[in-house]
């Protein structure tokens, strides 16, 4: 057998081989009932205060985030880890702080490795 047939044959096998458990995925997952997982959702705004939104008691009208309050779990300590938004979203997306990302340290390399911090 040459090269050419092996590998034909091969991607073949391979093929019918990736195809033959399609049809029982179906039947394998048609007993199971929907697992009701929480649907979490992080509003991002910069410049807003807790007092601000109605739910906490502020002057704002915002019907939409309201009745999403009324429905859900509201948090009373919630603290991000900057004060801007892109390296809030970064450590809420990682779980890392942003100055430690070697993401962020493209965008500001204020603390790069090689700098010395400490005299000497």
């Amino acid at each position: 057998m040459d090269r050419r047939n092996f590998l034909k044959n091969s991607g073949m096998a391979a093929a019918a081989f990736a195809l033959s458990g399609c049809n029982q995925s179906s039947k394998i997952f048609s007993g199971l009932k929907r697992s009701s997982k929480p649907n979490i959702v992080f509003i991002y705004v910069d410049d807003q205060d807790r007092a601000d939104l109605s739910c906490y008691g502020g002057n704002l009208l915002m019907p939409n985030i309201d009745s999403l309050t009324q429905e859900s779990m509201r948090f009373d300590r919630f603290y991000v880890s900057s004060p801007v938004c892109t390296p809030s979203r970064f450590s809420a997306l990682t779980g890392r702080y942003a100055c430690r990302g070697a993401e962020m340290q493209k965008i500001w390399p204020v603390f790069t490795v090689s700098r010395t911090r400490l005299p000497r």
